[in-house]
């Protein structure tokens, strides 16, 4: 959403970017995408950015606005705790998507075994995943908190952990960086920019949520929530961490054994995000 708040915004042509915002399926279709040179940048949630480049892509981080999980696990309402999961089906939008990542998480801290106590299912994100839910196909999934599940009860809110991770950010190759090291200065300027748009226009920002979601702005109250959610998980400091990264690593180790030993610097190139100068807000 900052992104096309900051194209709305004029933004990115402030900086000599004309940019052409393309939507894909997933992070595996986005990172594809982005070695194949067919984007230049990619805007997307690990682990699909840390797995492709332990995996030998050039892919790096640049920048990272959302700093921690901005995600709920919601359940059938007979599920009462996550041990209750035990033997049950987890939707998530691919086997290897942040969903999934995440949802290993909740079950590991509880105590359940993902790989031999509970059964995962690629339904898809957002609208899939909620029907999946909503006609008993499975059992609990892991989405964001604006999302609307009526009946279904929040089993595991993981945007009050504090946990480190890079749930979204701007994702360039370190090709692009040896090219065109102004091109990406300029690109990780905008994104800034534009996350602080997002945060101090409101007005501006809920009238992109509209037209995005296809909602009228009166919708009940869904363009208001999703904008409030979304401002809530957002950082103007967008400077990687290696703080973030480590727990990416930490997590895919059980299913990525070049995971074990890596070093969180070898996924981010915190140089640009650093030097970037936000403007004075006006709130709006």
């Amino acid at each position: 959403m900052p992104t096309l708040v900051g194209v709305e915004g004029g933004v990115f042509k402030k900086h000599g970017i004309e940019l052409n915002v393309n939507y894909t399926r997933d992070g595996q279709t986005a990172m594809t995408a982005l070695i194949s040179g067919q984007m230049q940048f990619v805007t997307l949630a690990d682990p699909s950015v840390t797995t492709a480049a332990l995996r030998g892509a050039d892919d790096e981080w640049v920048a990272v606005n959302v700093p921690a999980p901005h995600l709920v696990m919601y359940a059938q309402p007979n599920i009462n705790s996550v041990e209750d999961l035990k033997g049950k089906k987890i939707g998530v939008t691919t086997l290897g998507a942040l969903t999934a990542l995440m949802a290993r998480y909740i079950v590991t801290q509880h105590g359940l075994d993902p790989k031999k106590d509970v059964t995962f299912l690629a339904v898809g994100g957002g609208p899939e995943a909620l029907a999946a839910i909503a006609s008993g196909q499975i059992d609990a999934i892991v989405t964001a908190p604006e999302n609307p599940a009526p009946g279904k009860k929040v089993l595991v809110d993981l945007t009050k952990i504090g946990y480190p991770f890079p749930q979204a950010g701007l994702v360039t190759t370190k090709s692009m960086v040896k090219k065109d090291p102004q091109l990406v200065q300029d690109m990780v300027q905008s994104f800034a920019e534009s996350t602080l748009l997002f945060k101090t226009n409101r007005t501006l920002s809920e009238q992109v949520l509209a037209k995005t979601l296809k909602a009228t702005l009166k919708s009940s109250g869904v363009v208001a929530k999703n904008y409030e959610g979304t401002a809530a998980a957002l950082s103007t400091d967008i400077v990687p961490k290696a703080a973030e990264i480590q727990s990416v690593l930490d997590l895919i180790a059980g299913t990525t054994p070049q995971a074990k030993g890596a070093k969180p610097q070898q996924f981010f190139d915190d140089t640009f995000a650093k030097k970037v100068v936000l403007p004075s807000a006006s709130p709006s």
